[in-house]
C-alpha cells in the first residue's frame, strides 16, 4: 500500500494511531475513505492490532445498559456458543418444549443452523451440519492470518459429543472453511469425567474443556488428537480457563487465595504457578474493602492476558495480576 493512500505522512504513524482506537471507532473510521478502509483491513495492520493488549473495559454505573440488539442483523434469535479473534459462533434457538411439541404432532424437528458472524461489520454466514452428527457444544477457531503455508483467513468449528452407548467416550466433528464441509474425526477420547460444555477456551491450536473431578479435555484441531490433563493444585468450585501470551491458564480460588497456573507444555502436562495473591492483598493494593465478600461462592467470569473478570458484591471487577490493580 502506498503512503499517499491514507491521510498520514507515514504508515508507521498511521498504525500507531489507529491501533489505539476502540473496535467501534475503528470500524467507523473505515467509512472515511477507500484508502483508510483498505489500510485498516490489510493483513499487516491486523497483525499489529492483534498484538495490542486489552487495557480496560469501561463500565459506568450511570451509563451501563444491556445491548439486546447487538445481533439483530442475523435472521433469527440465536445462542452464542463461542468466540475467537473477533468472530462469534452462534446457533439457532431450539427450545426443548418446542421440540417435544413438534414430535408430538409428528412434525420435523427444527433444523440446527450455525452462524459465524462479525458483530462489528455485521457480516455473517450460515452453516448447516451435513454428513455428521453435531452436538450442542461448538467451539470456534479463527485464524485471521491463516496457518502453516496458507496465509488466507480461515476458521474451523469443533463439536464434541458424548456417546449414548458409553458416557465415558467423546467424539469430535470438525468443519473447515477451507473445504466447506463437516467431517467426523477418527479420534475417540476416553474421559471418565463429565465435561462442562460452556466452559471451554481455544489456545494456539488446542480446544480445552473443563471437566468434573479437576481435569480438562484437550483436542488438537490440526492433528485431530485428544488428551485428558489433570489440573494443578487443590480442587475448587470457583475456577475458569483463559489465555495469556499464547498459553493456556487455569485460575482458581481456594479460601481467600487466588491462584493462576500456566500450562507450560501439553505433552508433559506441566503446569507452572504464575501468580498467587490473597483477597487481602488485592484490597490493600487497590485501597478497596472487599474482605466481607464471600469469595468461595463467587463466579470467575473470564481470564484473558492476565486480567481476571469476576462479580463481587453486585459489581463487576477486573483485576490485573501484572499491575496488581483492581477496577
Amino acid at each position: 500500500m502506498e503512503e499517499a493512500s491514507i491521510p498520514f505522512f507515514h504508515v508507521d504513524i498511521a498504525s500507531e494511531v489507529l491501533s489505539r482506537l476502540s473496535a467501534k471507532d475503528l470500524s467507523s473510521s473505515k467509512c472515511v475513505s477507500k484508502g483508510l478502509d483498505s489500510f485498516i483491513s490489510s493483513p499487516s495492520f491486523l497483525r499489529i492490532l492483534s498484538k495490542r493488549p486489552i487495557t480496560y473495559i469501561p463500565i459506568h454505573k450511570n451509563k451501563s445498559f444491556v445491548q439486546n440488539n447487538i445481533l439483530n442483523f442475523l435472521p433469527e434469535k440465536v445462542v452464542i456458543m463461542s468466540s475467537c479473534n473477533g468472530l462469534l459462533c452462534c446457533r439457532s434457538c431450539i427450545h426443548p418444549i418446542d421440540d417435544i411439541y413438534r414430535r408430538a404432532k409428528n412434525r420435523e424437528a427444527k433444523e440446527l443452523v450455525i452462524y459465524i458472524c462479525n458483530p462489528m461489520t455485521k457480516e455473517w454466514i450460515a452453516l448447516k451440519p451435513e454428513g455428521c452428527v453435531v452436538g450442542d457444544s461448538i467451539g470456534l477457531a479463527f485464524y485471521p492470518f491463516g496457518y502453516s503455508l496458507n496465509t488466507r483467513p480461515i476458521f474451523k468449528l469443533v463439536s464434541i459429543q458424548q456417546s449414548k452407548v458409553d458416557p465415558h467416550l467423546y467424539s469430535f466433528a470438525v468443519y473447515s472453511s477451507q473445504t466447506g464441509s463437516w467431517t467426523t474425526t477418527k479420534e475417540v477420547c476416553h474421559c471418565r469425567y463429565q465435561i462442562y460444555k460452556n466452559n471451554k477456551v481455544f489456545v494456539g491450536k488446542m480446544f480445552n474443556w473443563l471437566t468434573q473431578n479437576h481435569h480438562i479435555l484437550s483436542f488438537d484441531v490440526e492433528r485431530e488428537l485428544s488428551k485428558v490433563i489433570k489440573l494443578p493444585g487443590e480442587a475448587s468450585s470457583s475456577l475458569t480457563l483463559g489465555c495469556s501470551e499464547g498459553y493456556l491458564h487455569y485460575v482458581c480460588v481456594n479460601g481467600e487465595d487466588f491462584s493462576v497456573w500456566m500450562l507450560k507444555d501439553y505433552s508433559s502436562s506441566e503446569w507452572v504457578l504464575k501468580y498467587q495473591v490473597t483477597l487481602v492483598d488485592i484490597c490493600q493494593e487497590s485501597y478497596t474493602d472487599l474482605t466481607h465478600c464471600n469469595v468461595k461462592r463467587r463466579l470467575l467470569l473470564a481470564f484473558h492476558e492476565d486480567f481476571l473478570f469476576m462479580p463481587m458484591d453486585r459489581c463487576l471487577f477486573s483485576y490485573n495480576f501484572r499491575s496488581r490493580k483492581l477496577q
